[in-house]
């Protein structure tokens, strides 16, 4: 069985809603399964809604040596089921790595394959959209883990499109500008909520 990073541990997490998220994932901790690094993805964004970057970007660096490229499967194929939710944990990393030399593999995994297919950009506006609706939606009407795990998910969505489009890919640089923007406004909202007691 995999060994989490400590920061992922529930011992001394002070937001009752985050004890209980890490309690729930450490007893499933894998990088073969795509809920599972789903789950470390967002618990990254979790992390760095409350005001600890750095537990961010351990957790982040942690499933980026783990999978550091899109896993292979048969006849060329690749396994974007575990990708999806890595490569949003190396967009974390990078974007939150001030020395941009430590996370060179990440950025280049990323430009290789950012895990989103290019025949359809419309795709793309609907992320910024979906986002941009969260930015402003009244929160506390669905269930708190719904509404951390979708703000978790739109906010490394913008995270992938800031960083990639930021790099210079045609497909993402017309979003980055939006997306950077809208990462500063999610994440207060994400904190917020992470805070609540219900």
């Amino acid at each position: 069985m995999a060994v989490p990073p400590t920061v992922a541990l529930p011992d001394d997490e002070p937001v009752t809603f985050v004890r209980k998220f890490k309690s729930s994932l450490v007893k499933k901790w894998t990088y073969t399964k795509a809920d599972s690094i789903w789950s470390m993805a967002d618990l990254a964004c979790f992390l760095w809604a409350l005001s600890r970057p750095q537990d961010a970007v351990v957790l982040s660096r942690t499933v980026a040596i783990e999978i550091p490229s899109p896993p292979p499967l048969k006849r060329g194929r690749f396994n974007f089921s575990l990708w999806s939710p890595a490569v949003r944990l190396h967009s974390v990393l990078v974007h939150l790595t001030n020395d941009k030399d430590r996370v060179e593999n990440s950025r280049t995994a990323l430009l290789n394959e950012p895990g989103y297919a290019r025949d359809n950009p419309e795709h793309l506006q609907e992320q910024v959209d979906k986002a941009r609706s969260l930015s402003i939606a009244q929160l506390g009407i669905e269930s708190q883990k719904w509404e951390c795990i979708e703000l978790s998910r739109s906010i490394t969505c913008m995270v992938l499109f800031c960083e990639v489009g930021t790099a210079g890919d045609s497909l993402f640089n017309p979003y980055a500008d939006d997306a950077g923007k809208l990462i500063t406004q999610l994440l207060p909202k994400l904190g917020n909520r992470l805070m609540d007691k219900k």
